[in-house]
């Protein structure tokens, strides 16, 4: 951890024996995650908790524990995190876990939460990103690859990081959506890859 002012690093938090995903959270609190499968809390750069937070469901043998994806924090609940166990998990800022969210069929990389739905997205090595809202699932947008990253912006678009090597925003808006051709040639390039098409089964378009 570093001083913004003075450059200056304050604390080395090097309890993980893998890569480490990180979120900061008010109150000096810090949530890592890792390839270690445990999720840390650290508190003034002081561990004040330690525990395995998924339990690779995904292997249908218990006692398993998985790897620790991305962490990120959920208004007024306190932070989700994600797995390859295929699971996104909700947990309030006591650290207890609220809910687990279910339905990708492969690891899942990447989470964001966009504040315009409320809504938390999900993407997955499954060719889909998700979004769930109060714990409940609302919709899926199928990709041509595995999504490596997932962001909100401030209109409440999705914005996707796929496989491919391409960059989309995803719209409920039907005012920003892009033109019918270049729709139905994404969704021809979604079935090709997944048999999935994107059009007429979600309520996001792509601009």
């Amino acid at each position: 951890m570093w001083d913004v002012e003075t450059g200056k690093c304050k604390f080395v938090l090097t309890e993980h024996s893998h890569a480490v995903s990180v979120l900061a959270m008010p109150g000096g609190v810090v949530i890592t995650g890792s390839q270690d499968k445990n999720i840390n809390v650290w508190v003034n750069g002081v561990k004040a908790n330690s525990f395995a937070a998924h339990d690779g469901t995904r292997y249908a043998r218990s006692g398993v524990v998985d790897i620790i994806r991305q962490i990120i924090p959920i208004k007024d609940v306190g932070f989700a995190t994600c797995s390859n166990d295929e699971t996104i998990k909700m947990w309030d800022s006591k650290w207890t876990l609220l809910q687990t969210l279910k339905g990708h069929n492969s690891y899942v990389y990447a989470l964001a939460y966009n504040t315009v739905d409320g809504e938390i997205v999900s993407g997955s090595e499954d060719n889909t990103v998700k979004a769930w809202r109060d714990g409940a699932f609302v919709d899926s947008v199928p990709h041509p690859g595995t999504i490596w990253s997932v962001q909100c912006n401030n209109m409440g678009d999705m914005i996707t990081a796929c496989e491919d090597k391409e960059i989309r925003i995803f719209t409920r808006d039907p005012a920003r959506a892009a033109p019918k051709p270049v729709q139905e040639e994404y969704s021809k390039q979604c079935v090709a890859k997944s048999g999935r098409s994107v059009l007429f089964v979600n309520k996001r378009v792509a601009n």
